[in-house]
């Protein structure tokens, strides 16, 4: 790989193919070990496989020989590669303000290595269906999103072929969820009272409504309204929700008067179609 200088860089944008990447094409310094990248302040490590994005079970190496640093990097974003204990180490004297994780929710817990009081915003995705069982599912999240204090915490997952309990998860950090499934039991609304700083709920259920009639989908929110007849006390005011095409025409309307009753604070409400 060709040599460059990085106290050149300001940003970079990095697919590491493990099999062939080495830190040392930024050794451009002979007369020293130190790869000091002093301006870049934006950093994207990707894993790509045929230009899809997908989890990558082979860390990325590090040279034991090079010291590393980035004493100037304040938005990272690391998607789908295998981070090590060892790889987030590189970041944890780095000013950072925002960090966003795409990838496997136990890889995710390395960046509470990361000093996460200080950013302004945290973004984790986990959109590749879940490796671990349901339990563990609730406690690495709720280990992960316990006593984080930076402004924005999104978490977004797919808990597609995943039996939640409501109750065993609670994540007290988390400003943004962002939900997708077939079918989201109850619209997620069984999980608000579990996260209490929430303002923003996404949910994409793209089955929901396909195989409703008129008359099942009044039956259903009724069933619904019933539920969750007392307001909650969430702070939640904006909400997207993307269901089915093809669902029935009070659908929506049905939908948009359940969640602006559940949640007194609701601002915003948008519906659309799940693709």
């Amino acid at each position: 790989m060709p040599l460059v200088c990085p106290q050149q860089l300001k940003s970079m944008r990095l697919v590491p193919y493990t099999n062939k990447f080495s830190w040392q094409c930024f050794h451009f310094d002979k007369q020293s070990n130190n790869i000091v990248f002093e301006d870049l302040t934006n950093l994207s490590l990707e894993s790509r496989h045929y230009g899809i994005r997908v989890p990558d079970d082979t860390p990325i190496l590090l040279e034991n020989e090079l010291n590393i640093s980035f004493p100037s990097l304040r938005h990272l974003s690391l998607i789908c590669v295998n981070i090590t204990p060892d790889i987030i180490q590189l970041f944890a004297a780095s000013p950072l303000t925002t960090v966003v994780f795409e990838g496997l929710l136990e890889n995710a817990l390395h960046l509470q290595a990361l000093n996460l009081n200080r950013l302004s915003m945290l973004k984790v995705s986990t959109w590749f269906g879940c490796t671990i069982s349901d339990e563990k599912f609730c406690t690495e999240s709720n280990a992960l999103f316990q006593s984080i204090e930076c402004a924005v915490v999104v978490f977004s997952v797919d808990i597609d072929d995943m039996a939640i309990n409501a109750t065993d998860v609670y994540w007290p950090c988390l400003t943004h969820l962002e939900l997708c499934s077939e079918y989201i039991e109850d619209l997620a609304l069984d999980l608000v009272p579990r996260v209490p700083n929430l303002v923003y709920l996404f949910v994409r259920a793209f089955k929901a409504g396909k195989d409703e009639t008129e008359q099942s989908a009044q039956e259903y929110f009724e069933c619904l309204r019933q539920k969750y007849s007392q307001p909650s006390q969430s702070n939640i005011t904006n909400v997207v929700l993307s269901f089915a095409t093809g669902r029935p025409k009070s659908f929506d309307d049905l939908a948009t008067d359940l969640f602006v009753h559940y949640l007194p604070k609701l601002r915003n409400i948008k519906l659309d179609n799940a693709v």
